[in-house]
């Protein structure tokens, strides 16, 4: 049976805007491009995964089609030397616009340059006299003699200089664009505006800075020490550098719908699909008020059927997902490899009926798990009763359980499941997550599974340690059914770290090893630090491959490095 290729979408920036925030990026634009020369800096704000960095790429293009505009584009979160954000910044502000100058503007930028080289000589120095193995590479530069008539080596003075020297240019505005600093560890924060603040903001400079305004905050008050004084000063800093805040707005239904219904269409057809029309039409319907936003879209290669099933899927999956451009795309991967499985599988079902159960599987676990442990004839009643109840017939229906309002919404919306072959999904998703599902498993087994999620440290613990005792198919079940979870859960951090504790204890290892690190990007500094707990042998050569591993989140690694050091 040939099956075609899967594919999946990466999560990258886009620069075609999928979501209708155009009209943003232009007005972002706008603010850093004004007659008005004095410095300025705005603040995108929205939490991981809303689409800054879309938004920033957005702005990114509209600023590189203005004359006498030069970009520069920066992310801390990324630089080699974190002990230095502040120096690596300015240098590479100050070698960009040396790219393009005259000799005479070249030469003064190049003397800034060597100021900035003996502040961040002298940041190695200090670190080089701790340790006592100084690296006399990285210092050799910054003692090479300038000429006499050269500028001071200190940075005293270097604001009003670099001032002068931007007047000279012939440019109207610089724009620096700073992504991901919510990433960064509260020193990288404090540095990064300490950069745009004291020594960058000047006539004809402009700022954009991407990030989640609460983890910034809260970054700021934890490099100040954690007191309520600290808290207050942070909410300060940062609005006395952030002159202008923009929230990235969440998507509305009807953007979600055209969201994933492009994913969708670009997943299945990646290399033909023109993308830039479809999002061309999309806000011409979205401005005139026209919905759904992608009706009568242009080209072969976008399908109704894209926009149906998007439909399905916005109304299926709950609200945290759905004003999350990053939770739906991973729920359309995630939908993707099931659908690819299936078929190769040899499981013909409709694709509507995979999504739906996927979204079952995906948003209400409980009672996927209740249909799954029940015989085929039983399974189709209770899912006849449920579709019952909520459409609001009482004389056969049966409430699904809690929470009453998501479940009526869902049972109650196309394509309904009473009545369609839908036992093959359940032998397949069995035979994926290696488990007989919660509802055959004993009570006590049960029990364990319960507590290990609770996301409390003492009862997921003990919960551990019974668990070790229980017969050995059942606590694998217990396990391989978080794992099955693992896959899709939007918060992760309370299975991670069940299952954590359940491997310590020698529970299908290998499997919570290959789990973890399927999800790794998603590991926070309190899943590793129980990571430093644990002594088993394979969980601790994971926790050294994942402190080297670069898609760990930086404050992640360093949290790995001090438990296991």
């Amino acid at each position: 049976m040939v099956v075609e290729a899967l594919r999946v979408i990466a999560d990258n920036p886009s620069t075609i805007d999928l979501l209708g925030l155009s009209p943003i990026a232009a007005a972002v634009g706008d603010v850093v491009s004004s007659d008005n020369s004095e410095p300025v800096t705005v603040g995108l704000h929205g939490p991981w995964g809303s689409g800054k960095s879309s938004l920033l790429r957005q702005v990114l293009a509209d600023l590189e089609a203005r004359e006498r505009t030069v970009v520069i584009e920066l992310n801390p979160w990324e630089f080699d030397d974190q002990d230095d954000v502040k120096g690596t910044i300015i240098a590479s502000v100050l070698s960009t616009l040396a790219e393009g100058a005259d000799d005479g503007l070249k030469t003064k930028l190049f003397g800034l340059i060597k100021r900035i080289s003996w502040s961040r000589a002298a940041t190695a120095l200090a670190r080089g006299a701790l340790t006592m193995a100084w690296d006399i590479d990285q210092l050799v530069d910054a003692f090479t003699p300038q000429p006499e008539d050269g500028p001071p080596r200190s940075l005293a003075g270097f604001r009003d200089e670099f001032e002068a020297v931007l007047k000279e240019l012939p440019v109207d505005r610089v724009v620096v664009l700073v992504d991901d600093l919510d990433r960064c560890l509260p020193r990288a924060v404090l540095s990064t505006l300490e950069a745009v603040k004291l020594f960058l903001a000047v006539p004809k400079m402009a700022f954009v800075v991407a990030a989640d305004q609460a983890m910034v905050r809260e970054a700021i008050a934890s490099g100040l020490g954690e007191t309520r004084r600290s808290a207050l000063f942070a909410r300060d800093y940062l609005d006395k550098i952030v002159q202008v805040p923009i929230g990235v707005p969440q998507p509305t239904d009807h953007d979600a719908e055209c969201y994933v219904a492009l994913l969708l269409a670009q997943r299945s057809n990646s290399n033909a699909l023109d993308l830039g029309a479809l999002s061309t039409h999309a806000d011409n319907r979205r401005s005139q008020g026209e919905t759904p936003y992608l009706a009568g879209a242009p080209g072969d290669n976008f399908s109704p059927e894209d926009l149906h099933e998007a439909k399905l899927i916005v109304a299926g999956l709950g609200t945290d997902d759905v004003v999350n451009p990053r939770r739906m795309k991973r729920f359309v991967n995630a939908l993707a490899v099931r659908q690819h499985t299936a078929r190769a599988s040899g499981v013909d079902l409709e694709a509507d009926i995979v999504a739906k159960l996927f979204m079952l599987e995906h948003r209400f676990a409980d009672q996927m798990t209740e249909l799954a442990g029940l015989a085929q004839q039983q399974r189709e009643e209770l899912l006849g009763s449920w579709e019952a109840w909520a459409q609001g017939d009482d004389d056969v229906g049966v409430s699904p359980g809690e929470p009453e309002g998501p479940l009526n919404t869902f049972f109650g919306t196309e394509p309904f499941l009473a009545g369609r072959d839908t036992d093959r999904y359940f032998v397949l998703a069995r035979k994926l997550t290696n488990t007989r599902f919660a509802g055959v498993l004993g009570e006590d087994a049960q029990q364990c599974l319960q507590e290990l999620l609770s996301g409390d440290m003492q009862l997921s613990e003990s919960a551990a340690v019974r668990l070790a005792a229980l017969p050995k198919d059942q606590a694998e079940a217990v396990v391989a059914e978080m794992v099955g979870q693992l896959s899709t859960a939007p918060q992760p951090a309370n299975l991670m770290r069940g299952l954590l504790r359940a491997a310590e204890h020698e529970i299908s290892v290998s499997a919570v090893v290959g789990a973890i690190k399927s999800r790794k990007s998603d590991i926070d500094p309190g899943t590793a630090a129980v990571m430093g707990q644990l002594k088993q042998p394979s969980l601790v050569g994971l926790l050294s491959e994942l402190k080297a591993d670069p898609a760990v989140s930086e404050m992640t690694r360093n949290t790995l490095g001090r438990t296991s050091s």
